[in-house]
Formats: structure tokens, C-alpha cells, sequence
């Protein structure tokens, strides 16, 4: 009797091995591994690529020139680096579309 209790249990632990959870939530993409395939502890490849969705980072490039002119502009006064606003951002897409979402 024991021994089939603790089989059942080794069988429990096994199965709580199989669960393949993700340390963020966003949107998966297509998986690069079929189902059936063996997996083992630290692979190299990823099952998915996770795109987490919030927060969102953008990186943007600023050319030197555009650099210049908002210090001259932050300098002269006409923006206002300490203000409450100072850190809202509006990102434009690629076609002039304004994001509906503002950022900090």
C-alpha cells in the first residue's frame, strides 16, 4: 500500500514538472517548438516569444539638431522643463497617427 502511495506522489511531483509557466503576461507569438517535443531543463531554444504589453517601452532616436533646439527652447522658456506635464510623452506612429495613450 505504501509504495503505490508513494508512487502516486512521485507521479504528482512529475506532473507538476510538466506545467511550463511565463514570469510576464503580454501576447505570445507562434510557437517555435510542436507539441509532443522533447523538452529539457535550460534549452537554448524558447517555446514563444512573449511581447509584454504594460508597460510598453519605446526607444526613440532624436537627431543632435532636434536636441539643440528644445534645450534653446528649454532655456529660453518657451517649455517648461519643471512643469507638471514635463514628463507626459504623445508618440506619433510611423504615419502621423497620434497613439491613443500618453506616456511618462
Amino acid at each position: 500500500m505504501k509504495q503505490a502511495e508513494a508512487a502516486v506522489e512521485t507521479a504528482r511531483i512529475n506532473l507538476g514538472y510538466t506545467r511550463i509557466t511565463a514570469p510576464i503576461s503580454g501576447r505570445i507569438g507562434k510557437s517555435s517548438v510542436t507539441v509532443g517535443a522533447l523538452a529539457t531543463a535550460y534549452q537554448g531554444a524558447a517555446f514563444a516569444t512573449i511581447q509584454q504589453l504594460d508597460p510598453i517601452y519605446v526607444d526613440a532616436t532624436q537627431s543632435s539638431a532636434s536636441l539643440l533646439q528644445l534645450k534653446r527652447s528649454m532655456a529660453a522658456g518657451r517649455i517648461d522643463g519643471d512643469g507638471p506635464e514635463r514628463r507626459r510623452v504623445k508618440l506619433l506612429l510611423e504615419d502621423g497617427t497620434p497613439y491613443p495613450e500618453e506616456g511618462c
